[in-house]
């Protein structure tokens, strides 16, 4: 079991969505600093995917000073993952910006959205 969520999609290489998920998990609080995390052999494994294309994520989650390698431990999130906010805001702003083109597209006025996404907000809790 890993400890965020992803289902692999075709479409987008794997690492990234690797990436996209643990960032999801960190900003959502289902990862925290100190956090284990499971070996590239657990996620090629669980995930069926090349043990390449799961140590590409972790590279790319070291150098974004996500993860760090603690001897005897293995892998851990940071402590200074202290972006998340910033992350965030990144995350919103493309979900927007993908939301925003296929409203247009699919004819959506801009008070429909704005009147779907407050009823979603309420249901949510504010």
């Amino acid at each position: 079991m890993l400890p965020f969520k992803i289902q692999i999609e075709k479409s987008v290489p794997a690492s990234d969505q690797i990436v996209a998920a643990v960032k999801r998990s960190l900003v959502s609080g289902a990862l925290r600093a100190g956090d284990g995390f499971p070996s590239v052999r657990e996620i090629s494994k669980v995930l069926r995917i090349n043990p390449k294309t799961a140590q590409k994520a972790a590279a790319t989650l070291i150098g974004d000073g996500i993860l760090e390698t603690r001897p005897g431990l293995g892998s851990v999130i940071t402590d200074g993952w202290e972006s998340a906010q910033v992350e965030k805001r990144e995350m919103v702003r493309r979900l927007i910006d993908e939301l925003a083109m296929e409203s247009r597209i699919c004819g959506v006025s801009l008070t429909e959205l704005t009147q779907e996404l407050e009823t979603k907000w309420k249901e949510l809790g504010e």
